[in-house]
């Protein structure tokens, strides 16, 4: 069930044009909304596509927010996604890293009714109103197969130069406020899911003519 609703939610964001917009997709549309470059890579790992989940602390879980595509048709590195935040604290609670033989997820979701929660944060970030936010290349290694090492390191010089051209009105507001990686490291949090993808099926029907 937990892997179907991940594929679910990454063909509806493919499919529904939420991949690569310059005016980014939205979690806040107020007066002092802010831009965050999201740059999400996952190491030791083929990956067609990388989705992060986002959300918010709640207590002694995190309510999730939304799934969004770093990497995939029309996103990169050299074509990053740009996304509008309101100001708060984020949570990245997920990375899901998906190519034609294999699913590869970090963190679990749960799901109550019509909300998703998550019990980890593998980094956390602070936006604040009306900037552009560089929190960095926020990486996931991925050791022997399933074991996840979390760091985060310097945005790509090509990144920040595609920012420079995507966006030339916001990127004199750039400020650098670097993602906070969680140091919990408990081995329920640091261990991947690698399942095989299922094979699409076809059934066809013939019509009997009377």
């Amino acid at each position: 069930m937990f892997r179907a609703l991940t594929i679910a939610v990454a063909s509806s964001l493919a499919i529904g044009g939420c991949g690569v917009s310059q005016n980014g997709p939205s979690m806040g549309f107020d007066a002092d909304t802010a831009k965050v470059i999201l740059a999400v890579d996952v190491v030791n790992a083929s990956c067609d596509t990388i989705m992060i989940g986002l959300g918010r602390q709640d207590g002694a879980e995190y309510t999730g927010l939304r799934h969004v595509m770093v990497k995939g048709p029309g996103t990169s590195l050299l074509k990053p996604m740009v996304m509008n935040f309101g100001p708060g604290e984020y949570h990245i609670t997920q990375v899901s890293c998906g190519n034609r033989k294999y699913q590869t997820i970090i963190g679990r979701q749960y799901t109550h009714l019509a909300s998703i929660s998550f019990k980890h944060s593998y980094a956390s970030f602070r936006v604040s109103p009306l900037a552009l936010h560089d929190i960095g290349l926020i990486r996931f290694h991925l050791i022997d197969g399933n074991q996840v090492k979390v760091d985060r390191g310097e945005l790509p010089n090509e990144t920040r130069e595609a920012v420079r051209r995507q966006h030339p009105q916001d990127f004199p507001k750039l400020i650098s406020t670097p993602a906070v990686i969680d140091p919990d490291t408990n081995p329920e949090k640091m261990t991947a899911s690698v399942t095989p993808q299922a094979p699409l099926t076809f059934t066809t029907f013939r019509v009997r003519r009377r």
